[in-house]
């Protein structure tokens, strides 16, 4: 029994970390470009606080790859796509039967936890709108975390996992 609980406790502990996912579509090799810019995005429906945050992503993008090189121009040879995706979910845990002192308790309590949690994925298409390399890191937002930071250091971290062939 102990060690069936601590191999669950381990896979838990694995699904819980978060790590950069990405893949190249086309051999790493065939992508070849010197500039790029971000397709345009709807912004009509967003307020003014993510506004700035998707300001920022952007920015924090631009960054990582004109430190690898590239140049940011209107005409590119790679256009870059992101997305926040953000939902709703719950997480439950039964503490079983219990022993006292003197006697056994038929009770167990169920304890569930309700909060949100997202995706954000970073995507690069050429000219003729194939994907080439796609990005993605999985989030939870908490009250204890500042949600607009830890977007822009996920938009950072996905985007440096791009690894050019420069």
């Amino acid at each position: 029994m102990r060690k069936t609980v601590q191999v669950i406790f381990f896979v838990l502990l694995s699904a819980c970390a978060s790590n950069v996912v990405s893949f190249y579509v086309v051999d790493e090799q065939k992508i070849d470009f010197s500039t790029f810019s971000f397709y345009e995005r709807k912004t009509n429906n967003l307020s003014s606080e993510q506004l700035k945050i998707d300001s920022l992503i952007e920015q924090n993008i631009s960054i990582i790859l004109i430190n690898k090189g590239f140049n940011n121009q209107s005409k590119s040879d790679i256009y870059i796509s992101y997305s926040i995706t953000l939902g709703a979910t719950s997480s439950s845990s039964v503490e079983n039967n219990r022993f006292n002192n003197y006697n056994y308790s038929p009770y167990q309590n169920v304890n569930t936890t309700h909060y949100k949690e997202g995706v954000m994925l970073i995507e690069i298409f050429n000219k003729q709108d194939k994907l080439l390399w796609q990005g993605s890191k999985s989030f939870k937002v908490r009250k204890s975390i500042d949600t607009k930071e830890l977007l822009i250091q996920y938009a950072k971290e996905i985007t440096s996992s791009f690894k050019s062939n420069l």
